[in-house]
C-alpha cells in the first residue's frame, strides 16, 4: 500500500507538470489485446491530437515493455505530451478529476467512472477501433 506521504508526493510532482491554460488528456493502457499494431495505432492518434490540438496529453505508461516500447518511439519527445512513471490510485484519482478526456483501454476505469460524479469523456480505445463513451 502507499503511504499519505508517497500520495502527496505523487499529487505534488502533478500539480507541478499540468499546464492549468490547456484542456488535459489523460492516456493509460496496457490490456494484451492492444500489443503490437494496437498501441502503435492508438501512439499515432495520440501524438496527432497533441499536434493539432491545444491540449496537454499525460500518459502514465505501464512497465510492460510491450507498452514502453512503442508509447516511447512514438511519443517521447512530441510536444503537448508529457510520458511519466505509473501513479498510485490516490494520484491517478487526481488526475482523473483534472482531466477534460480520458484514453483508456481498461475497463475498470470505464465503469469506475460511469458510477461516480467524474466529468471527463472517455474513450475507450480497444485495438485500433475507439468508442466514445
Amino acid at each position: 500500500l502507499t503511504n499519505k506521504k508517497e500520495i502527496q508526493i505523487a499529487k505534488e510532482y502533478l500539480k507541478s507538470i499540468v499546464d492549468y491554460s490547456k484542456d488535459l488528456i489523460l492516456v493509460t493502457g496496457h490490456r494484451r489485446e492492444n500489443f503490437g499494431n494496437g498501441f502503435i495505432n492508438i501512439c499515432n492518434a495520440i501524438k496527432r491530437i497533441a499536434l493539432e490540438q491545444n491540449v496537454q496529453i499525460i500518459y502514465p505508461v505501464h512497465l510492460n515493455p510491450n507498452v514502453q516500447k512503442p508509447v516511447n518511439e512514438i511519443l517521447f519527445g512530441v510536444k503537448n505530451v508529457k510520458l511519466i512513471d505509473p501513479l498510485n490510485y490516490p494520484a491517478f484519482v487526481w488526475l482523473m478529476k483534472k482531466s477534460k478526456l480520458i484514453i483508456t483501454d481498461m475497463k475498470v476505469i470505464v465503469w469506475r467512472l460511469a458510477g461516480r460524479a467524474l466529468s471527463p469523456s472517455i474513450i475507450a480505445a480497444k485495438s485500433v477501433k475507439a468508442v466514445v463513451i
